[in-house]
């Protein structure tokens, strides 16, 4: 599930990068494929301490979802940091679900954060019951896109994924 919300993301950077005509779409691309990894990396932490008995309970589901909530964020910007792909990523590992929140987001974070929405709408992963529409959100406005040009990428990553089925 992972894996294709974030092969979803990555497709949805490229081609919004794209239409909004800023960076390189093929970045965009490896910034969405890495903006959930601290998502991973908790879960790695996770296993090991269960597995090698360093906690003396299982820690269960709810509990493991609140802390992916709440710092995978923060854990994917440090494992970027120290994997020294740059600041950009960094922030944007950070910030990929709050950048609607952050005064002055940099294009990385509205375009990731914005593939992130799409790509719940589309099914990867699970939209908030309360989330506001997609033509509300600062960031559609900030980026200047249509509700006609994100159906059509919507569109275009939708044949893209089912395209992509067998990997």
């Amino acid at each position: 599930e992972l894996w294709m919300h974030s092969l979803a993301v990555a497709y949805l950077c490229k081609e919004l990068s794209t239409a909004v005509k800023y960076g390189n779409p093929s970045e965009f691309f490896l910034m969405g494929l890495f903006h959930d990894i601290g998502k991973l990396l908790l879960a790695q932490i996770v296993d090991r301490l269960e597995h090698g008995k360093m906690i003396p309970y299982e820690i269960s589901s709810e509990q493991f979802q609140y802390v992916v909530v709440s710092s995978h964020g923060k854990f994917g910007e440090c494992l970027i940091n120290r994997w020294k792909l740059g600041e950009t990523f960094a922030r944007v590992a950070r910030y990929s679900e709050e950048a609607e929140q952050v005064a002055q987001p940099s294009h990385e974070m509205m375009v990731v954060y914005l593939a992130n929405r799409l790509a719940l709408e589309l099914g990867y992963g699970k939209l908030p019951a309360d989330a506001k529409r997609l033509t509300d959100l600062r960031t559609v406005s900030r980026l200047e896109l249509t509700a006609e040009k994100l159906e059509e990428i919507k569109t275009r990553v939708t044949e893209l994924m089912a395209n992509s089925g067998t990997l």
